[in-house]
């Protein structure tokens, strides 16, 4: 699945402008990889608290089918939401309903209402890929951009891993899985909050390319 924007004007990195402070690039990579350690210990959580609350795995599929329902409606509805009100607020909005779908988790193992919260959190990170994807491509220049975009996977599968690793230090009879990836989905919102990273212009059309899936 591709997403096509087209911008009102764009600005090549390469030409004219300066290139980006590596700290304000730095900061959109931090707040994914915060992202990240509190995603992974929720994916690794879910399965296990469904498990010891004696429900049948199926749930989990369900719950999973939900999340990717919400990613596909997120690839749909980022560019509408990015053209109104741009990249860093897009991604304070986006954390915010990450910060939602956890709390709900946290209320406890409900599966019908965690298939309508996995299903927020999949809109909200993949529409948080599609904003820091784009806003970083708009300010990296093309000779440094693989390795940027090498180093932001980088980051953030590590985050990934982090996050699985903690559910061990975790009591997931309680509360505290949601509670942790709540907290670094909270602090993921700083680094963006506090960049001077220059903003992409918002783009005139967004529109997923199903063609290219």
């Amino acid at each position: 699945m591709a997403i096509l924007e087209r911008n009102q004007t764009r600005r090549d990195p390469a030409q004219g402008s300066p290139p980006a402070p590596a700290i304000a690039i730095a900061s959109v990579v931090l707040s994914m990889a915060l992202v990240a350690v509190g995603n992974g210990l929720m994916f690794a959580y879910i399965p296990v608290r469904l498990g010891a609350a004696g429900f049948d795995p199926t749930w989990a599929g369900l719950i999973v089918t939900g999340l990717s329902a919400g990613g596909l409606a997120g690839c749909i509805l980022t560019g509408p939401l990015v053209r109104r009100v741009g990249h860093a607020r897009a991604f304070m909005v986006l954390s915010a309903l990450i910060v939602l779908s956890n709390a709900a988790v946290g209320a406890g193992p409900h599966p019908l209402s965690w298939i309508a919260a996995r299903a927020l959190y999949g809109f909200a990170i993949c529409g948080l890929f599609i904003v820091a994807q784009s806003w970083l491509n708009d300010v990296i220049a093309n000779t440094i951009r693989g390795r940027v975009m090498a180093f932001f996977y980088v980051a953030y599968v590590a985050g990934l891993g982090v996050g699985y690793s903690t559910l061990a230090l975790i009591d997931i009879r309680a509360a505290d899985a949601p509670l942790v990836g709540i907290a670094f989905t909270a602090l993921s919102i700083l680094p963006v909050g506090l960049t001077r990273l220059a903003q992409p212009p918002p783009p005139q059309a967004a529109s997923v390319a199903l063609g290219r899936a």
